[in-house]
């Protein structure tokens, strides 16, 4: 495959940990709402327009997002960075396909579960998660591994780290960090900041009038959000966007003319 990269779309360089990443980043919440083959050609053409990292958990489509990104991974994935996320699982199995899929969708609606997510942050039930990830996706390592949406009373962060640190030594993780809200991450790194060395959170979660006195010290490595706003503001076909030099700007479609449009007005 001939790669056509987007030379505005550059790269930036995680200089603590030595992984370069896109400033642009392609989000794979909303796959599943598209056909496998859709699947496949929206991620080539992210990688075509010059996307380097993708973003995933196991709850984006009950897995099938991760089962997607590893058949777009087989001979890519060097080419390329993969954060996913433990902490969040669905409250039924995993999906293989869409029919598995929209059932356990159903059945989660006819149950009226309060949350449609199981939640669990315990060391073992991370270990069954990164091992199923890594399955799904198709390879034996993630370069970043993230909480997903944690709350400080559920975690068990002397082990949480252990874990962490004994898993990046063995190869199937390169980075760990946290992915979730300004709350809950400030909390976090009050009492366990060696559980966020790397940080994913709203954009706009850090400009809002929040109090503390970590505010300032906060310079998220991942955003989500802001590029996809854009689409929210009338002639957004005429306006540019300037990402940040230091930051990856995530964005989830499952549309191939929402994703060419958003590449096209960032630089």
């Amino acid at each position: 495959m001939q790669l056509e990269i987007d030379e505005n779309l550059k790269h930036f360089l995680l200089h603590n940990l030595d992984i370069t990443l896109s400033k642009l980043g392609f989000g794979t919440s909303k796959l599943h709402h598209v056909s496998f083959d859709q699947r496949i050609e929206l991620l080539c053409t992210a990688l075509d327009r010059g996307i380097t990292h993708f973003d995933t958990a196991p709850i984006y489509g009950l897995g099938t997002s991760e089962i997607a990104l590893g058949t777009f991974l087989f001979k890519r994935r060097s080419a390329v960075t993969v954060t996913t996320k433990f902490g969040l699982y669905p409250r039924t199995n995993y999906a293989h396909n869409n029919v598995s899929l929209y059932t356990f969708k159903l059945i989660n609606k006819l149950l009226r579960y309060d949350s449609p997510f199981r939640i669990n942050f315990s060391v073992q039930s991370a270990k069954s998660s990164l091992t199923s990830s890594l399955k799904r996706l198709r390879t034996d390592y993630i370069d970043f591994l993230f909480l997903h949406e944690p709350y400080t009373y559920l975690l068990h962060p002397d082990e949480l780290l252990a874990w962490l640190e004994d898993e990046k030594r063995a190869g199937r993780i390169r980075a760990w960090g946290i992915a979730g809200f300004q709350e809950h991450i400030l909390d976090i790194l009050s009492s366990s900041p060696e559980l966020a060395p790397v940080i994913q959170t709203h954009c706009t979660s850090f400009r809002s009038n929040y109090s503390s006195p970590l505010l300032p010290m906060i310079s998220p490595q991942f955003e989500f959000g802001f590029v996809s706003s854009i689409l929210k503001k009338g002639n957004y076909l005429s306006s540019t966007v300037k990402l940040k030099n230091d930051c990856c700007h995530l964005f989830s479609t499952s549309s191939l003319l929402h994703l060419s449009e958003l590449v096209s007005l960032c630089h």
